[in-house]
């Protein structure tokens, strides 16, 4: 019996031994399942801070350049010319030792007459005014021509003006030249040039003051002409005198013999068929001797084949100055311009002196 509770106790005791060591195997097997080795954690990756941006200098500021100052406007670029200008105005404008040298060069008398004299007339004969001109500055002496042009011309447009202040200034000859001066500089400039400056003036105007000018021009010279229709009338064969003295009353003839050439050629336009077309073409070259001095016989024949190349040119002429004064001016200038050419046949002698008879013949309308 007591053997029997040995073994069973001996059974029970290796059974529960069993049992404890299967849970301990179990207990070992599920934790060996269900851990493994611990995982060491990754590090978290702290954010590096954005780097901080290099400061860009900001582009260099263009600082503009100190604006000059413009030049002062020289008074005598606005200088107008008037009837009423006196050598006041003019002396006002220039400066201190050009109006003490004109003082000095023409006397304390007449300059304190020239004070308050119309300076268009204290300035018209060029014997007395070449004194004056002399003791201005170039650049002021161009500007103070150009405004006596202007002045001569009646007036120009402001396009017209800056036009021949540059060209007079490239070319101070034909400003000097205007103003009845022999050139100023070290150089003499032969006559056809100088010619060629005053066509390229006489371009830089409008066709209304181009046409003003060549009537004040051509009015200039028949008052200085050194005949009258008197002459005209000696021209005539007997045919042609007893043609017009039929066709004319004694009062007309009278009249046109009295007259000055281009007013005589007018009065007698109504008996212009009377006339035959030679007679005609020596009275246009007789009529420009008269006003400008004789043409040598080269010169001669290339007026008279200007005449006859150009008919409508002496039909103008004889219209008379009234009728032209209100012509178209482009209709004007388009007949006139064609004058221009006979220039290129004259000597310089002649070119020369026609220039001059050309400025006494403004100045003379201009009065």
């Amino acid at each position: 019996m007591e053997y029997r509770k040995i073994m069973i106790v001996s059974m029970l005791g290796r059974r529960w031994l069993w049992v404890v060591s299967l849970t301990a195997l179990l207990i070992l097997a599920v934790a060996a399942c269900g851990s493994g080795p611990t995982a060491t954690p990754e590090p978290t990756a702290t954010p590096a801070p954005p780097p901080t941006p290099t400061p860009v200098p900001p582009a260099p500021t263009n600082t503009p350049e100190p604006e000059e100052e413009p030049a002062a406007m020289n008074p005598l670029e606005k200088l107008v010319i008037t009837p009423a200008t006196t050598g006041r105005d003019l002396f006002g404008v220039l400066s201190e030792e050009e109006t003490a040298c004109i003082e000095a060069a023409i006397g304390e008398a007449f300059f304190g007459m020239m004070m308050d004299a119309p300076l268009m007339q204290a300035t018209a004969n060029v014997g007395t005014a070449a004194p004056i001109f002399g003791c201005i500055e170039e650049d002021n002496l161009i500007l103070l021509g150009v405004a006596f042009m202007e002045a001569q011309g009646g007036g120009w447009e402001e396009s017209t003006r800056q036009c021949i202040t540059e060209w007079g200034r490239e070319h101070p000859d034909a400003i000097f030249l205007r103003l009845g001066l022999s050139y100023q500089g070290e150089t003499t400039i032969d006559p056809s040039e100088t010619n060629e400056y005053s066509i390229a003036i006489y371009q830089c105007k409008t066709n209304e003051e181009k046409r003003d000018f060549t009537l004040s021009l051509w009015v200039g010279v028949d008052r200085n002409a050194t005949a009258t229709g008197a002459d005209i009338v000696g021209l005539l064969s007997e045919a042609e005198l007893a043609c017009v003295m039929e066709d004319l009353s004694d009062e007309e003839m009278a009249a046109v013999a009295a007259a000055q050439p281009l007013e005589a050629v007018t009065i007698a336009n109504r008996v212009q068929h009377c006339i035959e077309p030679e007679t005609d073409v020596e009275i246009f070259v007789k009529g420009l001797e008269w006003g400008l001095g004789e043409f040598s016989e080269n010169s001669k024949d290339c007026l008279k084949a200007f005449v006859i190349e150009n008919p409508q040119y002496m039909e103008l002429v004889r219209s008379g100055i009234e009728n032209m004064s209100t012509m178209d001016a482009d209709e004007f200038v388009a007949i006139t311009d064609a004058g221009l050419g006979p220039y290129g046949c004259m000597t310089d002698d002649e070119i020369q002196r026609m220039q001059m008879a050309f400025n006494e013949a403004v100045a003379t309308a201009a009065q």
